[in-house]
């Protein structure tokens, strides 16, 4: 009997075998296309036709590479560009590997390869040296990809001027990040034409002068640029008069920037201009010479704010806090880093109550606004969030401490600010 049934297993698999072979080799890609790469191998490993069907490149356009096998070294990667499977991938990472492309072989192969995939969707090269890649060629040939990841990869002016041309001013990329590279020699007039297309830009860190970034934030207005992140940079000459021109912005990013203390003000005003914005990072840059009001009224109108470590005493917080009903839009606030010692406890728990989370570290919080944050919000929504620091808690008071790790709406942070 036990022989009997697996003869008709047999039979079975041999009828299943057959059908599968009269299908058409665009709907068997199909069909394949929605197993995981382990499930591929496995079907490619069952027969001869069906390792030939499973070698079709688009079938592994999707698949994520194998970190542990990139990290082990170039060799890795050389092997990766003369696999056919992998020659029409969507998405290719190569982030992190701190990887020097000297190699003229290797650089040969890797422009081939971003020239003959034709599939490329994503190109992730952040933390590797691409300085001795030929400008033009590299920019060519990234100029079909829609994604461009290239954060710290110690680029030369050609090459960013070529990028800049080639592949931000071109139809496909629509986001770009250039972040940690050197941007002191780039043609200025070329950076403030490129962002005119994209929508995601990340230039943080780009050593850009005021003269950078008042151009580039003048083309804004002709720009559909849905996220922008410029920290790190000056712009002191900047007061973001164009930037309300701009209703596509949805995130910015202006964290340890130098700003004029004379034009804050104006910033913040302009800042209000932008019905869209949901996301605004302001961390790490000074913003005690800004008018209380305005800066409130700037902040209350976006749904996430950070303003860690921004030397706010305690008249910007109270109108921050005074100005969070349950009809703004604010609803994650994060004032880690700045003064608290003068601000009004009741004005913090009602405002709290609006919020969804709110980061309040090492923000020179006393005793009693402790005993008030832990003690006084049992009664706050499920979904509402406060973050205080283990440390600087602990270090205040125990018990407190150890009630703060009870609450449901208490969130320790565990990282020392070496308090």
């Amino acid at each position: 009997m036990i022989h009997f049934y697996k003869r008709l297993n047999v039979v079975a698999a041999v009828n299943r075998m057959k059908f599968i072979v009269t299908l058409g080799m665009p709907l068997l890609v199909r069909i394949f296309s929605h197993l995981s790469a382990r499930d591929k191998k496995a079907v490619a490993s069952s027969c001869v036709f069906l390792w030939r069907v499973m070698s079709e490149s688009l079938l592994w356009a999707g698949v994520t590479l194998s970190r542990r096998r990139l990290e082990e070294g170039l060799g890795a990667v050389t092997e990766l560009f003369y696999t056919p499977r992998y020659a029409l991938l969507a998405c290719l990472n190569l982030s992190n590997l701190k990887y020097l492309f000297i190699d003229k072989t290797l650089i040969a192969d890797f422009l081939k390869y971003l020239k003959q995939n034709t599939n490329l969707e994503t190109v992730d090269l952040s933390n590797n040296d691409l300085s001795a890649i030929p400008a033009f060629p590299l920019a060519s040939n990234l100029a079909r990809v829609t994604s461009l990841e290239m954060s710290n990869t110690k680029l030369g002016t050609e090459q960013l001027n070529s990028l800049l041309g080639k592949c931000c001013r071109g139809r496909y990329t629509k986001n770009i990040n250039l972040s940690f590279n050197d941007f002191s020699y780039v043609n200025p007039d070329l950076l403030a034409e490129s962002i005119i297309s994209l929508e995601r830009v990340n230039l943080s860190y780009t050593d850009l002068t005021p003269m950078y970034t008042r151009r580039l934030l003048e083309s804004l207005k002709k720009a559909s640029i849905r996220e922008l992140d410029l920290s790190g940079n000056d712009m002191t000459s900047c007061n973001l008069d164009n930037i309300g021109l701009n209703q596509n912005l949805s995130i910015l990013k202006l964290s340890e920037v130098k700003f004029n203390p004379e034009k804050l003000d104006d910033i913040f005003t302009n800042m209000t201009l932008i019905h869209n914005l949901r996301e605004l990072c302001l961390n790490g840059s000074t913003l005690y010479d800004a008018n209380p009001i305005i800066l409130s009224d700037a902040v209350v109108r976006v749904e996430s704010v950070d303003l860690n470590f921004c030397w706010l005493y305690a008249d910007h917080i109270e109108f921050i806090l005074d100005g969070i009903t349950a009809d703004t839009r604010l609803r994650h606030l994060n004032l880690s880093g700045n003064h608290f010692e003068d601000v009004n406890i009741d004005l913090l728990l009602l405002a709290i109550t609006n919020l969804e989370q709110i980061k309040i570290e090492c923000a020179n919080l006393s005793e009693e606004h402790f005993e008030a944050l832990v003690n006084d919000t049992e009664e706050l929504a499920k979904r509402t969030k406060i973050v205080l620091n283990h440390f600087e808690l602990i270090t205040k008071n125990i018990e407190l401490h150890r009630l703060a790790k009870l609450h449901p709406n208490i969130e320790l942070n565990l990282q020392n600010f070496d308090l």
